[in-house]
């Protein structure tokens, strides 16, 4: 039986990725990993601490696949990335920060004949958005993409969730614009309306890569208008604080969080808007979950690994568009209950997005 050792098994992400293992990848042994690895275990469990290389060898001893799942990803990867290369082992992770993604594909570029693949960012945000986004690809006039994501606020959140979402908040951005000091409404497919504000994509430019290499504005909210409201004062004292601080603030927050959580819901969305130049709307793919939101940054790594262990020999850089198709994705989506739509603005009605 192969083996997927999943980095963070037992946080918010990595409890769901655990899940998702061993529902769809019944041909494995799911094995947890983190610093304390006595606590809370649904699955055995062994040590490995990122920070310390040290503790790699035995851990990864017949390892097929790596997940790591452990937020926030502003760690350096490049000894553990290095370590799976050398072993033989694929490693896949979560990661939404464009940094931390650059550096393991460095790393992966660097060696000369690695021994196994790499595949980071797969999340809803870089991976989900750039393979769905290639259903627009063929569409004529297509000169930009807008990409929102709103959360559930009754989700369960994690300190490295909470942590990585507040971070961003009040930076400068590519264009001097800072992020969340403005928001906009948007009425969705079904009617419903949903208040976003712009947050960082994780790339270096805010562009899909080639071969579409498009403009992208990113945009993140809430099923509750009051939190983005809330998210816009604290941008303004956000980059004040330190990192080790603002860890910190996320620990001591995490007990009032449940507050937050009255009155919301659990509903996820995912909306991709192809544009033109005129920055009218072309088309739209919309993804809604009513429940189990927070499945679907997890899938990309399930399906991966999937993939993976059918194709143990795979070596170098993944992109999601070689692991799984759209229609994959589609067909994944509406076995597990989500709701998948697609429209064409040039023969529909016009959703309209006002600032604020």
């Amino acid at each position: 039986m192969k083996k997927i050792l999943v980095l963070g098994a037992t946080g918010t992400m990595g409890q769901r990725v655990v899940r998702l293992l061993q529902a769809e990848v019944p041909g494995a042994e799911v094995i947890g990993a983190s610093r304390h690895p006595g606590r809370n275990a649904q699955v055995p469990m062994r040590r490995l601490d990122y920070a310390d290389p040290s503790s790699y060898g035995e851990t990864l001893r017949d390892i097929a696949v790596l997940i790591h799942a452990a937020g926030p990803y502003d760690h350096d990867p490049r000894p553990l990335v290095t370590r799976c290369l050398a072993s033989g082992v694929h490693y896949i992770d979560l990661a939404e920060d464009y940094r931390f993604i650059a550096r393991v594909n460095e790393t992966a570029q660097a060696v000369a004949e690695p021994r196994s693949s790499v595949a980071s960012g797969f999340s809803t945000v870089p991976a989900l958005v750039y393979c769905l986004a290639r259903c627009f690809e063929r569409l004529a006039g297509l000169a930009a993409l807008d990409v929102y994501l709103s959360l559930g606020s009754k989700n369960p959140v994690g300190e490295g969730l909470l942590y990585s979402l507040l971070r961003p908040l009040g930076q400068a951005g590519n264009t001097g614009e800072h992020w969340y000091r403005r928001s906009l409404n948007l009425t969705h497919l079904d009617g419903t309306p949903r208040r976003y504000a712009p947050y960082p994509f994780p790339a270096a430019t805010p562009f899909m890569p080639p071969p579409m290499s498009l403009p992208l504005r990113f945009h993140v909210g809430f099923d509750r208008g009051i939190l983005v409201t809330g998210l816009r004062y604290a941008s303004h004292v956000v980059p004040h604080i330190s990192d080790a601080r603002l860890r910190s603030v996320s620990r001591l927050m995490l007990p009032t969080m449940k507050l937050a959580q009255l009155g919301g819901t659990f509903q996820g969305r995912l909306t991709l808007i192809a544009r033109d130049k005129a920055h009218a709307p072309l088309a739209q793919i919309e993804i809604t979950a009513n429940e189990n939101g927070l499945d679907i940054p997890a899938a990309p790594a399930v399906w991966t690994s999937h993939h993976l262990l059918n194709h143990p020999a795979e070596t170098g850089i993944l992109k999601l568009e070689n692991v799984i198709s759209n229609s994959g994705i589609i067909t994944w989506l509406r076995a597990h209950n989500y709701g998948y739509a697609m429209r064409d603005f040039t023969t529909d009605s016009t959703p309209r997005a006002e600032e604020s």
